[in-house]
């Protein structure tokens, strides 16, 4: 009925007159609870937080509602713990925040530390200088660790493509001054009278073989460029077989003079390889060449051509003059004269085996140079269509 029969604050009793209004136990009848701001019609003298539940009791299946119990707080109270509350929560935001800040600052500097390392490594780069590298991250796993081990990497390769053009440089040079120099020396002897002009034509002779050698050395540096530049797929065939044939065929001259005894053992088959028959036919020539010019007079000369495990492979073989061993990793570099060459090949300029590495690395195909006991191999694979 709206009348109340027992308040108290936890510490006295209270004795109230008024009665509970019958909005709020309505709401509570009908919905099982009430939740809101009010004043109770008057009963308090400021607006207090209520809220209210129904008592009830049961006899068998019957329920019957004998009571409302009512929980009040003052509003200010509510007010206090809200504040309190956003003190809390704008306290751990602050705190959020600073703890944020610290992290991002270290992580951001962690991350910014390779990456300022490596503009000052680019700098340096730009500057000539090639040996500088990204050093202390070589335990870091993530991508700044791998970023600055390729970085690293491609410092090395730079480092070393400089280092092999500079002696590059140096070797051409090398190269071109000693023939330049004798043409030079014996062209001004000729024109001062130095040398008499009896003697002419010998001096003359040593020009132009000095001059024909300036120009082999001009054309096979322009056809290692050609070799290097060369876009042409790899993917068309030629006959093996009849690319070795005319190889021999066109030095078999020169081997004639050294009344060398051919032994060819070369299928009657064509063998279809792929690649450029032309490059392949160079690097038969070159090898073939060296081959016939070192081979000593009136041996053996060994030339085969066989097919194991999917791939094609031809063998030749001069008994000559050995090859220091400590010289074999050496002998497919630019200008890379070994002894026996140096006293024997005036006329070489050092880059045919060369040329023939740098057309069988292009092609993905092996190499591989054999030498004791006066016979040297040479054997490289091609592979079969």
């Amino acid at each position: 009925g709206g009348q109340i029969v027992y308040a108290t604050d936890g510490a006295r009793l209270y004795d109230y007159e008024q009665t509970v209004p019958q909005s709020v136990l309505d709401q509570v009848m009908t919905r099982g609870r009430y939740s809101g701001m009010s004043d109770l019609g008057g009963l308090f003298t400021s607006t207090q937080f209520v809220t209210a539940v129904p008592v009830t009791a049961t006899n068998g299946t019957i329920q019957t509602t004998r009571g409302v119990v009512l929980v009040t707080t003052g509003a200010a109270s509510i007010a206090m713990l809200w504040r309190s509350m956003l003190r809390i929560f704008l306290a751990t935001v602050v705190v959020a925040l600073i703890i944020a800040v610290i992290v991002g600052s270290i992580t951001s500097a962690r991350m910014v530390r390779p990456l300022n390392a490596m503009t000052d490594a680019a700098r340096q780069f730009g500057r000539g200088d090639f040996s500088v590298r990204i050093c202390g991250y070589e335990q870091r796993r993530d991508e700044l660790g791998s970023l600055a081990d390729a970085f690293n990497s491609m410092a090395d390769s730079i480092e070393q493509s400089e280092m092999r053009r500079n002696e590059f440089i140096a070797n051409v040079s090398h190269e071109l001054k000693t023939p330049m120099t004798t043409i030079a020396g014996f062209a001004d002897g000729l024109l001062d009278g130095t040398i008499p002009m009896e003697s002419a034509p010998k001096y003359l002779s040593i020009i132009s073989s000095e001059t024909k050698r300036l120009n082999r050395l001009v054309h096979q540096m322009l056809d290692i460029s050609r070799i290097k530049d060369k876009k042409e797929s790899l993917d068309s065939a030629f006959d093996a077989t009849e690319t070795l044939r005319v190889s021999i065929t066109s030095l078999y001259s020169r081997m004639e003079s050294k009344k060398l005894v051919l032994n060819p053992e070369i299928p009657e088959d064509p063998v279809l390889c792929r690649g450029s028959g032309d490059d392949i036919a160079r690097v038969i020539y070159n090898i073939l060449e060296n081959a016939v010019k070192f081979a000593h007079p009136e041996t053996r000369l060994d030339i085969s051509l066989y097919k194991q495990n999917g791939k094609a492979y031809i063998s030749i073989t001069d008994r000559g003059e050995t090859i220091p061993q400590e010289e074999l990793p050496m002998i497919f570099q630019r200008f890379h004269k070994s002894d026996r060459s140096r006293s024997l090949d005036r006329d070489g300029v050092g880059l045919g085996l060369y040329i023939v590495k740098t057309i069988l690395d292009r092609m993905g195909e092996d190499i591989w140079v054999r030498s004791q006991d006066g016979e040297t191999e040479f054997r490289f694979s091609l592979t079969v269509m």
